[in-house]
């Protein structure tokens, strides 16, 4: 067959551009699948934010993360401004960086046509969306990627600014503000905006989280009572919540609450704490209202919530507020975010607040370690609940309307550099903290999940069923001298007292950490046991007083472990042996937790763990720590009965000499499922 040779030429072109389109395409597609994949979100991460970047189709957990900076509602609209306000935004970020934020929070809405909105709403009528307003929030994003900062977009008000709760309400003809969470029509009219944004900017890495609405409240309508009004605000948030999650898996999403408690609420401690009455008859509810939700927010306003109050009550109540909190939110397993506090002036009074609430939001435990030759090291870890800090609110003086409330920060304002420093004092402090490595990895578990208890591995042999033969010289009525290095509480019977003396010993393992009960001494009206060595090997049943119980109580019970061996005769020497054996090696002094110095226990416990994960390196199964205000003592079991024990005291760090916290019981879940350590003060 003859084949034209033009005819072949003109073939050979036009595979060669086929081909060339080809690889273009494919390309195309691998670099558009590479950028879907190379996404860098920050996400919750048990009870704390973390980074996570998704390659390959997996996600890879890296570092931690808290949320440091302020309140800027105002940027998306003067983004949309003249040049004047733009000028606003380049240098509210500007200040922002230079403080050490990372995060900004912003009103993401704009809704109705008033005149006063100048043409820049984002939602001029129901369902309307402005394409080319919203391109100023894109522009946003992106001069924030330039900064490292990240927005916190929120997404409607309670409040009247920006059109709201009160504009859908005027859309749809209802007087009564509460009707946003309850007539469908608004709902529904909510929930498109709410997907439409969030699924806009599903893959943007600039947005920190997404907020459904600030300050939501039901202040009066309906004539409900409070239990009823919580049910009602529970059902809008799960109906929001699912809303969001048909469209953005990306992204973290909270309420938005002011963190009230419920006066309707079980938490009858908790709501204790409501700056005022009315706050637990709004429908919103702390501890309720976590449900579903990435994290937790607090505000707080002692200037407007206490305003006939002293600044000492002011302070006080401020302590109060912010550990209540945390504790709840270490409970709940969810990160804290405290995104709105502020102070009026005068400045100085202002400086000092801002220290005092920065202070406790991030407040870190402060653990020394003595190693081998007398070397100290200090460690410093944050609650496992921190989830950072956003004071009210950031501005610039080419827009001081934006003071009117008193609260404004300045970033060109001389007077306002002390507020700005101490801001950027924490923010390197906490930056510090993070980069050290030395954050507490204990799992808490997710809200209201029911806690799951595998059954043990068939190799586990429970540390505490010993038979009563192994303790001998049982004496009732009797206290022996002994010097007890271990109490436990809720032992009903001398019996189980002896086992858990028997069960305190190495067993013939050579592990220094763990120490040789010798006697035991029961007190069964407080049904306590208390287990260590004996005081004086010349006299091992030397008592400090007979107790006989009364009503056929027998009061004090003690006995030795099989592992104590009388001495008959302590004058005769051990016999001498001929054959010469090597000395033995010194024993290895393993580093010891000097002290932990913290206002919140479970900071206490945290550091504890640490220090013992760190030194041996295995699961623990079991165990309890006894915290007051003075000392913490914990003992931890192993998988292989090895016990660790170790004494925390009290000091005096950095200026504070800081009790150990309230008196808690909490469990605790470790690595891989299992039950980690028992907690009891």
């Amino acid at each position: 067959m003859t084949v034209n040779s033009s005819s072949r030429g003109q073939s050979h072109g036009a595979f060669a551009r086929v081909l060339f389109v080809l690889v273009l395409f494919v390309c195309f597609r691998a670099s558009s699948a590479q950028q879907s994949f190379n996404k860098r979100f920050i996400r919750r991460d048990g009870a704390s934010f973390s980074f996570f970047s998704s390659s390959g189709g997996g996600l890879e957990r890296e570092e931690r993360f808290l949320a440091l900076g302020a309140n800027a509602f105002a940027l998306l609209y003067e983004e949309n401004g003249r040049e004047e306000g733009q000028q606003m935004v380049d240098r509210v970020l500007d200040g922002a960086k230079t403080s050490g934020a990372n995060v900004l929070r912003v009103w993401a809405f704009l809704d109705g046509d008033r005149k006063d909105f100048d043409g820049r709403a984002l939602q001029k009528d129901v369902g309307v969306f402005e394409e080319e307003n919203f391109q100023g929030l894109d522009r946003l994003l992106r001069k924030c990627e330039k900064r490292g900062i990240r927005l916190l977009l929120t997404l409607t008000n309670f409040w009247e600014d920006y059109g709201g709760v009160k504009q859908y309400c005027d859309w749809f003809g209802v007087k009564e503000k509460s009707e946003f969470f309850r007539d469908v029509r608004i709902k529904e009219a909510y929930k498109r905006y709410v997907r439409y944004v969030a699924e806009r900017y599903k893959d943007d890495e600039s947005v920190f989280a997404f907020q459904l609405i600030n300050e939501p409240r039901m202040e009066s309508g309906g004539g409900e009572n409070g239990m009823v009004r919580d049910a009602i605000m529970s059902e809008w948030c799960q109906e929001m919540i699912q809303a969001f999650r048909e469209v953005n898996m990306n992204h973290m999403l909270s309420l938005g609450s002011e963190g009230f408690y419920s006066s309707s609420s079980s938490f009858t401690n908790s709501a204790n704490v409501n700056p005022f009455s009315d706050a637990g008859n709004w429908g919103v509810d702390f501890i309720k209202h976590s449900v579903g939700f990435d994290f937790l927010t607090v505000h707080l306003w002692v200037d407007d919530w206490l305003s006939d109050a002293s600044e000492e009550e002011k302070l006080r109540f401020t302590d109060q507020w912010v550990r209540q909190h945390i504790r709840d939110a270490e409970a709940l397993g969810l990160p804290i975010l405290f995104e709105e506090f502020g102070k009026k002036k005068p400045i100085s009074v202002r400086a000092s607040y801002y220290e005092r609430v920065y202070e406790l939001a991030t407040e870190a435990t402060v653990a020394m370690i003595q190693r081998e030759g007398g070397v100290f090291e200090q460690r410093t870890s944050l609650s496992p609940s921190a989830g950072g800090i956003l004071f009210w609110h950031l501005g610039s003086l080419l827009k001081k309307q934006y003071d009117e409330d008193g609260y404004c920060v300045f970033v060109e304002d001389k007077e306002h550099e002390p507020i700005l420093n101490i801001v950027k004092v924490y923010h390197d402090k906490i930056e510090a903290i993070l980069k050290s490595a030395t954050m507490s990895n204990v799992f808490v578990p997710p809200p209201f999940i029911p806690p799951f208890i595998p059954e043990m591995p068939p190799s586990f042999v429970p540390p505490f069923v010993k038979k009563k033969e192994e303790c001998d010289e049982i004496e009732t009525n009797a206290r022996y001298d002994i010097a007890p290095f271990m109490r436990y509480n809720d032992v009903d019977n001398p019996e189980e007292c002896c086992r858990l003396c028997h069960n305190s010993a190495p067993d013939g393992q050579d592990y220094p950490a763990k120490k040789t009960c010798e006697a035991f001494a029961h007190d069964s009206a407080r049904t306590s046991c208390y287990v260590g060595e004996v005081k004086d090997p010349s006299n091992p049943k030397k008592t400090v007083g007979q107790t006989p119980g009364v009503n056929n109580n027998p009061g004090w019970t003690s006995g030795f472990s099989s592992h104590y061996r009388f001495i008959a005769n302590p004058n005769i020497a051990p016999p001498l042996y001929s054959s010469p054996l090597p000395p033995p090696p010194p024993p290895r002094k393993p580093p010891e937790l000097v002290a932990v110095s913290s206002r919140s226990t479970e900071h206490v416990i945290t550091a504890v763990m640490e220090f013992s994960e760190k030194i041996d390196n295995f699961s623990y199964y079991l165990g309890a720590v006894y915290i007051d205000n003075d000392k913490a003592f914990v003992q931890s079991v192993t998988s292989s009965s090895r016990v660790f024990f170790a004494t925390v005291k009290r000091v005096r760090t950095v200026g504070v000499n800081a009790p150990f916290g309230p008196i808690q019981r909490r469990l605790s879940f470790a690595y891989k499922g299992f039950p980690s350590v028992l907690f009891y003060a």
